[in-house]
């Protein structure tokens, strides 16, 4: 009897399994590949509701190496660069339409066409189609 359990929890789990499992498209073409990724991402939907994104990591080869740090959302764009040559920092306030720079030692008030053509930056990249997918 306790086999029988057993084999049968085992079955119902695998069935379980079965029900949750992703249909990708044989890939062909490019399109096939970012279709796959939505599916596997959840679906448009759920990449429709996604509201920013962050990032971190590694940037450069050879002897300029360096990390990266960027946060974009419908509300902000933040953005940390920094290499052994320069360090930048970049933080927009989108509704505001306020932004700063921080280029080394210098820190200043970004210029509103600087505001918004970094906005328009984001919004023309494929994360402001994540963020804004109706709009891009």
């Amino acid at each position: 009897m306790y086999k029988f359990i057993v084999v049968f929890a085992a079955l119902l789990i695998l069935s379980e399994c079965a029900v949750f499992t992703q249909d990708f498209k044989p890939v062909n073409t490019a399109q096939d590949v970012i279709d796959n990724y939505i599916t596997a991402s959840g679906g448009a939907e759920a990449i429709g509701e996604i509201e920013s994104i962050k990032m971190k990591g590694n940037i450069g080869a050879e002897e300029v190496k360096g990390s990266i740090q960027i946060y974009f959302s419908k509300k902000y764009v933040y953005m940390d660069i920094k290499t052994e040559q320069f360090a930048m920092i970049q933080a927009i306030d989108v509704e505001k339409k306020k932004g700063w720079l921080k280029f080394g030692e210098m820190i200043k008030d970004m210029k509103p066409e600087e505001i918004e053509k970094n906005t328009k930056n984001v919004e023309g990249s494929m994360f402001g189609n994540f963020l804004d997918p109706k709009g891009n």
